[in-house]
This record gives structure tokens, sequence and C-alpha cells, in this order.
């Protein structure tokens, strides 16, 4: 919900305030880091002004966290639906811009290729979705 915030940092300060030392936070956003908004990108029905307000990369992220008082735990993009984003989006519209690698992934080869490319993206944080789990520090 991150990217639903005009001031982001005021926004994990006020939280981490109800926190207690030691006290953590799930937070689940977008990310800027992930295939389907980097291929997409305009067209991305993720990149919505004013509806998204912030897109912060994976190490923007960690260090918002960090700023605002808070040790990242664990971060993390456990996407699945890139892939499909993607491809749902290119047939939606055939005016989107579109890579010719993109398309070869996603049309012209096997469910097991579509699945290894997608848990490649979720290990090497470049899926669009992110979780963080991040505990007050002071």
């Amino acid at each position: 919900m991150l990217e639903h915030v005009h001031d982001p940092h005021k926004f994990l300060l006020g939280i981490r305030a109800g926190l207690l030392r030691g006290g953590r936070l799930l937070l689940t956003t977008l990310t800027t880091n992930g295939f389907d908004i980097q291929v997409l990108w305009e067209d991305s029905k993720s990149v919505s002004p004013p509806h998204h307000l912030n897109l912060l990369s994976v190490d923007g992220m960690q260090c918002l966290f960090e700023r605002s008082g808070y040790r990242v735990l664990k971060l993390e993009t456990p996407g699945e639906l890139d892939l499909d984003i993607v491809a749902n989006a290119y047939r939606e519209n055939e005016g989107i811009k579109r890579s010719r690698f993109v398309e070869q992934l996603l049309f012209h080869t096997d469910e097991e290729t579509i699945s290894v490319y997608q848990k490649f993206l979720v290990e090497h944080r470049l899926s669009s979705h992110i979780r963080v789990i991040a505990e007050r520090v002071d």
C-alpha cells in the first residue's frame, strides 16, 4: 500500500511511533524493478498516477526503511504473475511496443520455461510485488 501514500517516509515514521522497540512491520507494495513494470512501463496498469504515487526500486525500499528507523529483516519479491500480466497486456492492447525476446518467451515457449523464468524473477528480486519485514530500531 506504500504506493498510495503521499510521503512514504512520514508514513513509516508514523507506524514506527506505534511500535515498541523490536516491534515488526510487514509491508507489501510495488517495485519498479519488477519485470512487468519494466517491460510495460507507460502501458503498465501499475504505473498509474494519481492512484499510485510512489514506486520505489528494491534498493530505494531498503534505504527508505533504514532512513525511517527500521532494520530490514527480509526483503523479497515473491510474485507469481509477472509474465501473465505482460502476456495479458500484449493480448489486450495491440499498440503496446513489444520486445521480440519477451514475445518469444511468452508465446513460443513451453510452460516449464515460463515457470522457470518466473522463479528466476523471484529469486533475483525482479518481480513487481515486494514484501518487506522490518524491525523498529532505536
